[in-house]
């Protein structure tokens, strides 16, 4: 299954849909960046993946498509990530999350470090 953004990130086309008002949701994206610009799709497999979702899409109610039901159709069409990787969006650390928690515990330890060393030279305690 082919891209159709060429160099533009997966970001900036999130981005641009978003700032169109676009519903952005796995299954949108998937579509959007296997659609060429004049409406088809490059490829075979590409092409059946979207008939498959827009099947499953029509079973659902107008008042009831929303982000995570896009999602959830994605991934019934395309079963569960690989380790570490998130669909349309790549590689990621395997907890973001934690990844944030170990920069910000690393610069309360710096902090914690330079106010121990300004303490001691403010009391004068510091000698060579």
């Amino acid at each position: 299954m082919l891209s159709r953004t060429g160099r533009t990130s997966y970001a900036i086309v999130r981005d641009k849909m978003k700032k169109k008002g676009e519903d952005v949701n796995y299954m949108t994206m998937f579509m959007k960046t296997r659609t060429k610009k004049n409406g088809s799709i490059g490829d075979e497999d590409s092409a059946e993946a979207i008939h498959q979702m827009n099947e499953l899409m029509s079973e659902i109610p107008e008042d009831e498509r929303t982000t995570s039901v896009g999602n959830q159709i994605f991934g019934e069409v395309f079963g569960t990530d690989a380790r570490g990787r998130v669909r349309m969006q790549g590689l990621i650390p395997s907890s973001v999350q934690s990844a944030k928690k170990h920069k910000i515990n690393e610069e309360r330890i710096r902090e914690d470090e330079r106010r121990k060393a300004q303490v001691i030279i403010d009391e004068g305690s510091w000698s060579f």
